[in-house]
């Protein structure tokens, strides 16, 4: 478990930033399974809800990207650049369970969406997170995430041939390591969410996504500020662009 003030320190720099906001918020990756190291980013995801205006949203998520910033500098952590954490709407996770994460056109072996998206990412961040703030918003999603996850990887291992370890043939396939996941958390998933899994109709219902997360559209901002913030200056150059 993450030391208790560098969880109240995460949830301070999301509550400065969304207020109540948030659907939720959680830490996750490295740091929330005890696994970082001193090289390691403080990984937060904040999900919006729906209804919230672009504009508003843009300005809390700079706010956000200073307290990213900061919160690595307290904790004497370098801070991922290029992704200073992560901020969607509660729509984006949802395209990203019902499709996003995935290349569609890829077969037999369903295969995870390219690298330079963030649906595949969403999705393990929430599966694997501590909740910061909505930890009743955070169990419904995580669970839905981690089924997702979980289907993944039975489809695979039913119908694409997908091998396995020799060593643990039930809990870790390749697509751990693909979601960035440690198979660790296997057993906790499979107790959780076996009841949710058919892999089989789940694959079929699965649909592309119709438009690109509302917020991807300004990472370049965001990594501008982040490059800003760390280096000390006041203001950071505003450039929109995709991922």
């Amino acid at each position: 478990m993450p030391a208790t003030d560098l969880i109240l320190a995460a949830t301070a720099g999301v509550h400065d930033a969304f207020g109540d906001a948030p659907v939720f918020s959680c830490l996750t990756g490295s740091t929330a399974t005890d696994s970082d190291t001193p090289d390691s980013d403080i990984d937060l995801l904040v999900v919006l809800p729906n209804e919230l205006p672009v504009a508003e949203a843009i300005k809390q998520r700079e706010i956000f990207t200073h307290n990213y910033i900061r919160l690595h500098t307290t904790f004497e952590r370098t801070p991922d650049l290029k992704w200073p954490g992560e901020v969607c709407y509660a729509a984006d996770l949802d395209t990203a369970i019902n499709g996003g994460a995935f290349d569609l056109a890829s077969g037999p072996r369903l295969c995870l969406c390219p690298d330079d998206q963030p649906y595949r990412y969403w999705i393990s961040m929430s599966a694997a997170g501590i909740p910061l703030t909505g930890s009743a918003a955070f169990t419904e999603y995580s669970t839905r995430c981690a089924a997702t996850l979980l289907n993944h990887i039975e489809f695979n291992k039913r119908f694409a041939s997908t091998p396995t370890s020799e060593r643990h043939p039930h809990i870790d396939p390749p697509e751990w390591a693909e979601w960035r996941i440690s198979p660790t958390f296997a057993a906790r998933y499979n107790a959780r969410i076996a009841p949710q899994r058919s892999p089989l109709p789940w694959r079929r219902q699965l649909r592309e996504p119709r438009q690109q997360p509302r917020l991807d559209f300004w990472v370049t901002r965001w990594r501008n500020l982040a490059t800003h913030a760390r280096n000390g200056d006041a203001i950071g150059t505003r450039s929109d662009s995709k991922r």
